[in-house]
């Protein structure tokens, strides 16, 4: 970048249809076709911002889960240990298969008829991607209290319980033997 502005200063002043012209830096870049090499930060920063500004189409798939779904999640929410009770299996992944084009068919191209399936009331699809439960879904609502707090044996608490179980069962098989 240094070289290329030693350049200009050496060479600022240049022939342009016949008259001579001392040029700026950017329009000497443009002049001698170096601007394509050379980047300035503010040209970059106005770029990227000019590109983080520009509005992008995008697409939103409302999609609706699978009764079987919404049963094991509603399950879920009252177990014990609701991740590893509830079969999410219908939630990892899915059958369908969706094809977007963004680009409009060329004139010359018929719609494909064979395709259409607008008109078939039995088709039925599995809902792909699941959507997150919102307040109009006929599921209850999560609430939004902490867990309550559970009690925490301590290890002598344990040993102690398993002691007495212990305990227990010798005298329940000292019944049995004296019984014979």
């Amino acid at each position: 970048m240094k070289e290329i502005r030693d350049e200009w200063q050496k060479k600022k002043e240049v022939i342009v249809n016949g008259v001579k012209k001392r040029l700026q830096f950017k329009q000497w870049l443009e002049h001698t076709g170096k601007d394509v090499k050379y980047a300035s930060y503010d040209a970059s920063r106005a770029e990227i911002r000019s590109q983080l500004n520009k509005k992008e189409d995008f697409f939103m798939i409302d999609t609706q889960l699978a009764p079987e779904a919404r049963e094991a999640i509603r399950k879920a929410r009252f177990a014990d240990k609701p991740l590893s009770s509830a079969d999410l299996s219908r939630l990892l992944c899915s059958d369908d298969t969706v094809d977007f084009t963004l680009t409009q068919a060329p004139a010359d191209q018929d719609e494909d008829e064979d395709n259409d399936l607008s008109d078939e009331d039995d088709l039925k699809m599995p809902s792909s991607p699941p959507c997150l439960l919102d307040r109009e879904s006929s599921l209850p609502t999560i609430p939004l209290t902490p867990c309550l707090p559970q009690h925490h044996s301590r290890y002598d608490d344990a040993f102690i319980n398993r002691m007495i179980e212990e305990a227990e069962a010798l005298e329940a098989t000292q019944a049995l033997y004296d019984k014979q």
